[in-house]
């Protein structure tokens, strides 16, 4: 069993989820996948009618939770991102973004997903970032529930194959 540390209070998302801090996942890996685009892909400003960011900057935290939904739990990261340097928008520098990544990131570095990028974050870690920026009708869905993910993490999220 996992040790919850921190509950979320979710406002708009179905009323039975429950998202909570986790020390580490129960199960297998996950089976989802960062995209491979290419470099049209890469470049462009828009991915699926969402804005593509590009940040330079540190990891500061990583939060790793587990949702349940009715009778599935998905697990799931939330890193908080120095800007250093800001490619695309309007960010300052030394502003921190919070950025949802499927999958846990465990200490020093490593995810229990099929992921080859995520895994290679951890506190301290300096990267380019390229997360796709949502908005507030940007949801994720689970087990027949509706997650909203403005609720868990401030607009941004690693392209992936699930969104």
């Amino acid at each position: 069993m996992t040790d919850h540390l921190l509950t979320f209070t979710l406002e708009k998302s179905d009323s039975s989820i429950s998202i909570s801090y986790s020390d580490s996942p129960a199960g297998n890996q996950t089976e989802a996948n960062l995209l491979y685009l290419s470099e049209e892909e890469l470049l462009a400003e828009e991915w699926n009618d969402l804005p593509v960011m590009a940040f330079y900057g540190e990891v500061v935290a990583v939060h790793n939770l587990e949702a349940q939904f009715n009778s599935q739990i998905d697990y799931f990261s939330v890193i908080e991102f120095k800007i250093m340097g800001d490619l695309r928008t309007d960010k300052k520098q030394g502003e921190i973004i919070s950025v949802r990544v499927l999958g846990h990131i465990t200490e020093g570095g490593g995810t229990n997903t099929i992921m080859d990028t995520a895994g290679f974050l951890h506190v301290g870690k300096e990267a380019v970032i390229m997360p796709i920026q949502y908005d507030e009708t940007s949801l994720y869905e689970s087990d027949g529930q509706v997650l909203f993910l403005k609720e868990v993490a401030a607009g941004f999220e690693f392209m992936n194959a699930t969104v």
